[in-house]
């Protein structure tokens, strides 16, 4: 079903000449000894923002109904199960190295004269599944299927690489060392590479962070900035209570059509979560009133290990 959607988008979307690349795994499911080993929640995209306007009409034609906008990428979904993601840049502009990457047309290839971009280069693809890896890895934690997703990726094109340039891209963007010890676990993990005490602790930190990261790696990570640890989990509270206009927008799509309502819609998020989330909003009070200076600190002499 996912292979025809697929198809049926980029069928819609060569007519309209808008660029428009799939990313992750539609893309990498084809690596696997077969596809179905490697399933995904969603399709995701790399499409030229300036055509919102078309994808919205080609994707109401197909039958799709519009979600509401994160701030990164616009969200459609069609009975029973499909979601697909249309993205104007490869990542979310959360942290410095991820930005760098961004919007990320740099790392795409030309598949016919005078037709839309609809491949990323081998390099820029490995570039991106790395990248995409450290994001979460520096958020939440990663997991295992990233790691899985790099040994396949490199299983087909290692030998094909153009490594020089990948390894630049890596240091400019400051996370080459993240870069060589996922490439290092993952051989270790599917190949025949020998554990560090390093990579053991890189994979145990993978592993307990399940599908997408866990809550309490989020905060701790976030608690490890530069700073005092007490200001940094008044910042972490703040956040919270008051999430920035564009997390408000794309939870309450009417707040982009009046911002000077964001206090009542603050106040609406914040009786949602207390009313609907009580046992999260314990777990996360929990998990910042037993974060000390030593821990942070050891997480984040951790995080630096790992290369980011």
């Amino acid at each position: 079903m996912q292979y025809i959607e697929l198809s049926n988008i980029l069928s819609k979307t060569d007519e309209f000449s808008i660029n428009c690349i799939p990313l992750k795994g539609s893309v990498l499911k084809y690596l696997y000894p077969s596809p179905e080993m490697r399933t995904m929640a969603d399709i995701d995209f790399l499409y030229d923002g300036r055509k919102t306007s078309d994808i919205l009409l080609i994707m109401y034609a197909l039958g799709y109904t519009a979600n509401p906008d994160s701030p990164n990428h616009h969200t459609f979904y069609k009975e029973p199960v499909m979601n697909v993601e249309f993205h104007e840049n490869l990542f979310k502009k959360d942290n410095d190295f991820t930005e760098f990457f961004n919007p990320g047309w740099r790392y795409s290839k030309q598949t016919g004269k005078d037709k839309p971009l609809r491949e990323l280069t081998d390099e820029g693809f490995y570039i991106y599944l790395v990248a995409h890896t450290a994001q979460h890895f520096h958020n939440g934690g990663a997991g295992i299927r990233n790691v899985m997703d790099v040994w396949v990726y490199l299983k087909k094109y290692k030998d094909t690489l153009d490594w020089k340039y990948i390894d630049l891209e890596f240091r400019r963007a400051g996370i080459y060392n993240f870069a060589e010890n996922l490439k290092d676990l993952a051989d270790i993990w599917f190949g025949s590479s020998k554990a560090s005490p390093l990579l053991d602790e890189f994979g145990d930190y993978i592993i307990r962070s399940g599908t997408y990261g866990t809550r309490a790696n989020q905060i701790n990570n976030t608690l490890c900035k530069e700073g005092r640890l007490s200001t940094n989990k008044l910042r972490v509270i703040f956040r919270t209570i008051f999430p920035p206009y564009e997390i408000i927008k794309s939870k309450y799509p009417n707040a982009g059509k009046y911002p000077f309502l964001l206090p009542i819609y603050w106040i609406k998020n914040d009786l949602n979560a207390l009313i609907n989330r009580k046992q999260d909003i314990k777990y996360w009070i929990r998990t910042i009133s037993k974060a000390n200076e030593k821990k942070i600190k050891d997480h984040s002499e951790f995080m630096k290990n790992c290369g980011l």
